[in-house]
């Protein structure tokens, strides 16, 4: 909280000295590097996968956590999955430590939780490779030869792809990994009803 005090009061500070022209020079450079956020988007990613994930009660089990304060509560029942779909850019633009970065994250996705059934995209210009991951088959996910390096577009191909894929009809949940330098703008909110939408 004091830290995003300072940053508002900062920015305050810096816009009044812009409107009245008193910025002193070279101290532009060290504004932008003081009020840059940065963000933990992998504790970000992993909190929203978290949250998307179904669940429903039940009273056929106490909860262990009620039978401690001596009342009869329902148990979490998670049994449910989690249909998600993890675009990957590998076009040109991107360099092997961010696709090592991307598929490592994806690799981790799929390990750390049992209730996610996950679907896998890489594209460039086009999309490439499409396949399920499963957790048992982990291995065959970081030994695979993946496809890119063309030109990067989303919106020409994604919506279209989400609805003619038969196995995406019920995913819920899609991240996208890339760089940025694609035409994300142009894609319309109406094409993901009823989905999230994760940029990476």
């Amino acid at each position: 909280d004091i830290e995003n005090e300072i940053r508002k009061r900062l920015t305050e500070a810096k816009n009044f000295a812009k409107l009245k022209g008193n910025v002193p020079k070279g101290m532009e450079i060290i504004f932008d590097k003081l009020l840059k956020f940065k963000l933990n988007w992998k504790a970000i990613l992993r909190k929203t996968i978290s949250s998307n994930i179904p669940f429903d009660f039940s009273y056929k089990y106490p909860s262990r956590k009620s039978i401690a304060v001596g009342t009869y509560l329902p148990t979490t029942i998670k049994d449910k999955k989690l249909e998600c779909v993890c675009v990957v850019d590998l076009s040109g633009s991107i360099t092997k430590e961010e696709m090592r970065e991307f598929m490592t994250e994806v690799y981790n996705i799929v390990k750390s939780f049992k209730n996610v059934r996950m679907w896998l995209i890489t594209h460039d210009y086009d999309p490439q490779d499409f396949f399920e991951i499963k957790n048992g088959c982990l291995n065959k996910l970081l030994g695979i030869k993946l496809h890119g390096g063309g030109g990067t577009a989303h919106s020409t191909w994604l919506p279209q792809y989400l609805k003619e894929k038969a196995e995406l009809r019920n995913v819920k949940l899609i991240i996208c990994f890339t760089d940025g330098y694609s035409d994300i703008e142009e894609l319309k909110e109406e094409d993901f009803v009823g989905k999230q939408l994760i940029w990476v």
